[in-house]
């Protein structure tokens, strides 16, 4: 018998702030020369808030991998790889572990959904 502890890691209401919200990332870019030859280097930008989900399993486990595949409609991405569908993407940590990033306010939801999809399964959804 197991007992799982699953409950929202985000309130639905309130305010949220993220990491560099007082960093002032944006005022600083309006600061920067606008000529084309100081456009060259690299391009900064913050992807606020999403939600991250660490997937643990079998990745030789068809019912694993199926699994997944129904719950968020991406395969299991192979070593050192990435598979993405819109804001939702999948990537490889380790022989037996994923990051999940999902859009803002909807990790609750996919992990019932991947637990659902699971279910019975030897995983970890965190």
């Amino acid at each position: 018998m197991t007992a799982i502890n699953v409950y929202k890691q985000r309130p639905d209401t309130g305010y949220a702030e993220s990491p560099l919200f007082h960093a002032g990332l944006d005022e600083l870019a309006r600061k920067a020369p606008l000529n084309k030859s100081s456009r060259a280097g690299v391009c900064l930008r913050e992807k606020k808030l999403l939600g991250h989900l660490t997937l643990r399993g079998d990745a030789s486990d068809s019912n694993f991998a199926g699994g997944v595949h129904q719950a968020l409609g991406l395969e299991l991405p192979v070593a050192l790889t990435l598979v993405a569908n819109g804001d939702t993407s999948l990537q490889w940590l380790g022989p037996d572990e994923w990051l999940l990033i999902v859009p803002s306010g909807s990790e609750f939801a996919v992990e019932q959904k991947l637990r659902a999809a699971l279910d019975g399964q030897h995983v970890a959804v965190v």
